[in-house]
């Protein structure tokens, strides 16, 4: 996707709620992340941070 719109990862931002799948792969891609903190509890020793913490998506607006 990222070739595509010729745009590089940290220029882009990925929300998700789990903080293994969707952040820690996300940061690891180089990307921006939001965390949904709705399921899944933070695991103790992720090193990945999200740049914000959310507990509902239309929290997105205010962000950006």
């Amino acid at each position: 996707m990222l070739m595509q719109l010729e745009v590089m990862p940290e220029q882009c931002i990925y929300e998700g709620d789990h903080p293994v799948n969707d952040i820690e792969g996300a940061a690891k891609a180089g990307n921006g992340t939001v965390w949904i903190k709705v399921n899944q509890p933070w695991p103790d020793g992720l090193t990945a941070k999200p740049l914000h913490q959310i507990e509902q998506i239309k929290e997105m607006l205010t962000l950006f």
